[in-house]
């Protein structure tokens, strides 16, 4: 079993189950593992991942005071174009490194990808550090990566749908491009 969250910001949690990995979120780039007694995470996970030494007192920063990222972030999640929706409520407790919005009608693998291509950005492999991410099933090997959002309670076509952008890729012309992308799959989908 394994959760995401950044909620031990503002609470404490229990020990983990003995095969329950959690995955706290310290920073946009780094995170901190609180694994039950029974697990075991491989070495080459770990070579694989992206280490830049910072601070604590940086990691905090970036993280809750960059005022900068949380209204580029606000910003672009006030104006989604037709057919996406904002992830969270606008009085959510949240981190703003990453607008996260969803389309009921699409899947968003698809829509990072189209994205992707419009903007020249190359996509990495899932589970990389990546500009665009997405939750769908598509997008991942393993499809019990996001069983903890189902246990959360989100309907499967939020799950599926379920964009991630870097706050730090936020530009003022995203907006359009995102729409443009959803025209292009809805032609993709009805055939025109």
């Amino acid at each position: 079993i394994a959760t995401m969250h950044a909620g031990f910001h503002y609470g404490t949690f229990d020990r983990p189950a003995p095969f329950e990995v959690r995955i706290l979120s310290l920073s946009p780039d780094r995170a901190l593992v609180v694994a039950g007694e029974r697990c075991r995470v491989l070495p080459p996970v770990v070579s694989r991942l992206p280490w830049k030494p910072v601070s604590r007192e940086t990691a905090e920063r970036e993280l809750f005071t960059d005022t900068d990222l949380k209204t580029k972030v606000i910003e672009f999640e006030s104006q989604l174009p037709e057919g996406f929706r904002p992830y969270f409520k606008a009085d959510e407790r949240r981190v703003y490194d990453r607008a996260v919005f969803y389309s009921p009608e699409f899947d968003g693998s698809a829509v990072i990808d189209e994205v992707a291509r419009m903007m020249g950005i190359t996509t990495t492999e899932a589970g990389q550090e990546s500009k665009l991410e997405s939750t769908s099933p598509c997008r991942w090997v393993n499809p019990r990566i996001s069983e903890w959002l189902a246990r959360r309670g989100e309907a499967a076509e939020v799950i599926r749908g379920l964009v991630l952008i870097d706050a730090r890729e936020l530009s003022p012309g995203l907006n359009a491009q995102l729409a443009k992308a959803a025209q292009t799959l809805r032609k993709l989908q009805t055939g025109n």
